[in-house]
């Protein structure tokens, strides 16, 4: 059930973001042929970012695989996570809009 509900999570994203993902898949494929032209670019940078945000991820997950999945079959903590993560989401509608954004 948890692949499926993820698979639909992706499925979503991927339409509603289909544009900037195509650019920034553009800018990828430029970028190995042509690096130097390329380096600057928003989207290089931003591929750039996500493959380093991944690897603090990758060796968190790979060294704690078994303590995370222990906590998360606790129905309780999973409820009080999903509650707060509610509460910062509600409380982003306050926040003050910086310009341009």
């Amino acid at each position: 059930f948890e692949i499926v509900v993820h698979f639909g999570t992706l499925c979503s994203i991927l339409i509603y973001y289909r544009a900037l993902i195509g650019d920034i898949l553009k800018s990828g494929v430029s970028f190995l042929a042509a690096p130097k032209e390329k380096k600057d670019d928003p989207n290089v940078k931003m591929i750039l970012f996500v493959l380093i945000s991944m690897i603090p991820a990758f060796i968190v997950g790979f060294t704690l695989k078994d303590s995370v999945e222990s906590i998360f079959d606790s129905p309780f903590l999973v409820s009080i996570m999903l509650v707060v993560t509610g509460f910062i989401l509600f409380l982003t509608k306050f926040a003050k809009e910086k310009d341009g954004e």
